[in-house]
């Protein structure tokens, strides 16, 4: 049978039994979906990763908040008030200006709108009822101290010391944060653990160890994919995660999960409805 006839006979295949095929076709669309769904939700299996003959330093107190859901990048003043009323807790991410002592609220590469802490604090109606969750991300130990300063003095002025989360990837920068009464939580460098060596990833995790041995923090903090890392190797920590997949339904799927551990304290929420920058 020649190619024309073959496409002939598809074809009036296809049209005796479009009804069919349609149903076909939708399933197949539907079954990839779910396929795909299922397997964005599951989490590599800690046994799967080596062992490291080390124990993880001891972590400094948490504590538990009223909700774990908290929104993600609340950095304009349209979705601080539109947050307030909608969640206890809000992630901030900040920029700290040093030649003007300005805490800059922008997710970088987002440019400045010139918009300050202090100010975006001041939006919120009772700041003392919502915790806050400041993701830094230029911290260092030549501009930590006068970052330091100006944050202690936002948070004096509205009462909120103990409500404020100070993150950072740099873990040498957190203490002098905790001893002013922050709680401190080190992002853990992003990586994959599925795709590193045994002796890669051996050497990851003990230099994880030897920052948080130095630098003793309340939480560690990192994307969702991360989340059998941290399990495995730094026991008794608690965590601050969020979402690293574009599955809507596989992100509710892993948000369930996580929301039965203890150790799971804050899982941000992105939720674009006003304001999202």
């Amino acid at each position: 049978m020649d190619i024309r006839k073959k496409t002939f006979c598809l074809r009036r295949f296809i049209k005796r039994h479009s009804g069919k095929c349609l149903i076909l076709i939708v399933i197949i669309i539907i079954g990839t979906y779910l396929f795909y769904t299922v397997r964005a939700s599951q989490f590599y299996q800690p046994y799967l990763l080596p062992e490291v003959h080390r124990i993880a330093p001891v972590p400094l107190p948490g504590r538990k908040y009223p909700e774990k859901k908290w929104l993600k990048r609340m950095n304009s003043l349209e979705a601080a008030r539109y947050a307030q009323s909608q969640y206890i807790g809000m992630e901030i991410d900040i920029v700290f200006e040093e030649g003007q002592r300005f805490l800059d609220v922008r997710h970088p590469p987002t440019a400045s709108i010139g918009l300050s802490l202090d100010v975006l604090i001041g939006e919120i109606k009772n700041p003392r009822h919502h915790f806050y969750w400041l993701d830094f991300k230029n911290l260092t130990d030549a501009n930590k101290q006068t970052a330091l300063d100006e944050l202690y003095r936002i948070a004096r002025k509205y009462d909120i010391v103990n409500n404020i989360i100070v993150e950072s990837s740099n873990a040498s920068v957190l203490t002098n944060f905790s001893d002013r009464g922050f709680y401190t939580s080190y992002c853990l460098p992003r990586i994959e653990a599925n795709k590193m060596t045994a002796e890669e990833l051996k050497s990851h995790v003990n230099n994880i160890f030897n920052q948080l041995d130095k630098n003793p923090v309340n939480y560690v903090s990192a994307n969702q994919n991360q989340y059998p890392l941290i399990k495995k190797y730094l026991i008794g920590y608690d965590m601050l995660l969020w979402n690293s997949t574009d599955n809507p339904l596989a992100a509710e799927i892993i948000e369930r999960k996580l929301l039965k551990d203890p150790h799971v304290k804050i899982i941000l929420v992105e939720d674009k409805s006003v304001g999202y920058r």
